[in-house]
């Protein structure tokens, strides 16, 4: 059979078709899953690695997954990760045996072409756009052991998924004296310690390019595996991340519902962006993470301009300033004009109790709109506030400006 050396019309349209339905399903479609669909994958998985089948544990968020990796795993009852050997006696085994079938009958010019598609239209939209400022948010939230009024709605709330689906699954295994040790671990020193973020990076969050790839060559006729069939069956059934431990595993489902802006950043004023099956979910406004009350705040106007310009994360304060108005916003601030230069550069400063914050107000040379900018206070020189904004020297600034003149 000669190698394949380029798609055909048909070919490509189904490689657009596929992209389109794995980006849909992994994130929007929202779709359930239950300990039936998975068990037999998941027992597949650790028989491959020589170990009997886990307690699984199904989780409706990410926090909550993360959370209950913590609640069930720590100091003495803490189990050894299995990561590594899933990694390298499945995963990497799967992928190995699948691309050496694609390189053996595709060019490679062929096929980065349909990697670099996929990669771009589901790999890069997942990861990149998604779980990656999820993953950041969700990371924040258990590294500062969770908001106490957040650790104790979580808690209370993933503490009872966990007791009821490991007494369901294991009561035989996990005695009751056992399990209330587990509990009084978590109250006495859970909520002392700083929780863990541990993440292994399976699952469609973070395999959805090689997934993506990997079937529509199977689609195609040219990969042709068992084992790839039973791994790509497994995220099928709706795995957004998967945790392996030696004797347990912790998936979380994917989310219910992601909302973006016309850019494709998480972004809504309006509800969550990303939604999941418990309300654990997380908010954001173009790109930009928040807690649901500061969020709250923001939507509903509720904080003062000057409350808006004090906010310590440069990123959260751009994007709250631009919801509530810049123009009105530092109106209502009462800005003092320091400096304007002959090219129309305006340097602004606003005076805090402890410090002043200073902007550039300029025209954008491409559209003819109004731009703001916050600079270094140091600077009194609009020219030079503006050459510094786009790296330069102040000299640099002038002779580029001649230059296009």
């Amino acid at each position: 059979m000669s190698k394949i050396t380029s798609l055909s019309t048909t070919q490509q349209e189904k490689l657009n078709t596929h992209c389109q339905k794995l980006h849909d399903f992994i994130l929007h479609s929202g779709k359930d899953l239950t300990r039936e669909e998975v068990e037999s994958y998941i027992e597949w998985i650790y028989s491959k690695i020589g170990k009997p089948k886990p307690i699984i544990l199904i989780f409706d968020s990410y926090l909550a997954q993360k959370v209950a990796i913590n609640i069930l795993n720590n100091n003495k009852f803490r189990e050894s990760q299995v990561e590594s050997q899933v990694w390298s006696q499945v995963r990497s085994q799967v992928r190995s045996q699948v691309e050496s079938q694609v390189e053996s009958q595709v060019e490679s010019q062929v096929g980065s072409q349909v990697g670099s598609q996929v990669g771009s239209q589901v790999g890069s939209q997942v990861w990149s756009q998604v779980e990656s400022q999820v993953w950041s948010q969700v990371w924040s939230q258990v590294r500062s052991q969770v908001e106490s009024q957040v650790w104790s709605q979580v808690e209370s709330q993933v503490r009872s998924q966990v007791r009821s689906q490991v007494r369901s699954q294991v009561r035989s295994q996990v005695e009751s004296q056992v399990w209330s040790q587990v509990e009084s671990q978590v109250r006495s020193q859970v909520r002392s310690q700083g929780l863990e973020f541990i993440e292994q990076s399976f699952g469609y969050g973070y395999e959805s390019w090689w997934l993506t790839f990997t079937e529509y060559w199977k689609n195609e006729g040219i990969v042709k595996s068992d084992d790839f069939n039973s791994y790509l069956g497994l995220n099928r059934c709706g795995i957004w991340s998967i945790v392996y431990f030696e004797k347990s595993v912790f998936i979380c489902k994917l989310p219910i519902k992601i909302l973006k802006d016309e850019r494709g950043r998480l972004h809504s004023v309006k509800s969550p962006s990303v939604q999941w099956r418990d309300g654990l979910d997380n908010y954001f406004i173009h790109g930009v993470g928040f807690e649901k009350d500061l969020w709250q705040k923001i939507v509903d106007r509720k904080l003062e301009p000057r409350e808006l310009m004090k906010m310590p994360n440069t990123d959260q304060r751009f994007v709250a300033l631009n919801h509530y108005g810049f123009e009105r916003a530092l109106t209502e601030l009462a800005p003092k004009l320091i400096d304007q230069s002959k090219r129309g550069n305006k340097l602004y400063s606003i005076k805090f109790d402890a410090y002043t914050m200073k902007f550039l107000k300029y025209t954008d040379t491409v559209n003819g709109e109004n731009r703001i900018s916050f600079v270094k206070p140091e600077f009194d020189d609009a020219d030079e506030a503006m050459a510094w904004k786009h790296n330069m020297t102040k000299n640099e600034y002038q002779n580029k400006l001649r230059v296009e003149a």
